[in-house]
């Protein structure tokens, strides 16, 4: 929402200044735009995680999202990547010829204004299931992530 207000208020103040003086401030158009196309891109992030369906069972994970479908044995997932992101985790789960990742729960507060929550709920309960399940070594830290692997 903030990122939505943000382009709206820019945008008329951009067209307030058309209408009075006859010329947009060049800076007003190219903010919009560039604040307009960060909003689509965090609804877009939004409504993907939003549709995204992770399943653990005996026989082993299913990935389901708009943009990529993966499906993996226990016994056939070779490693397990935590990445910090912000106040969240990128868990990045690989096997020999797919992948997937989620994001671990977190909020954003802006204010007074309720709390924008995104990630998996169980996000770092899901990361843990997923190593034990399949077998995969204590984290070894490596650069920027914490690498479980088989």
């Amino acid at each position: 929402m903030f990122a939505w207000a943000s382009a709206l208020v820019v945008a008329a103040v951009g067209l307030l200044f058309r209408i009075r003086f006859g010329a947009a401030v060049p800076l007003t158009t190219g903010l919009a735009v560039l604040l307009f196309s960060m909003a689509l891109l965090i609804t877009f992030g939004n409504w993907v995680d939003s549709k995204t369906k992770l399943t653990l069972d005996l026989a082993g994970i299913r990935f389901r999202s708009p943009l990529r479908r993966a499906s993996m044995g226990w016994d056939q997932v070779r490693s397990l990547r935590a990445i910090p992101v912000g106040r969240s985790w990128r868990v990045i789960v690989r096997s020999s010829d797919s992948q997937f990742q989620f994001r671990t729960a977190s909020e954003i507060g802006l204010g007074s204004a309720r709390p924008v929550r995104y990630g998996f709920p169980d996000g770092k309960e899901i990361a843990m299931l997923i190593r034990g399940h399949a077998g995969l070594k204590d984290p070894v830290r490596s650069d920027d992530a914490w690498i479980c692997r088989a």
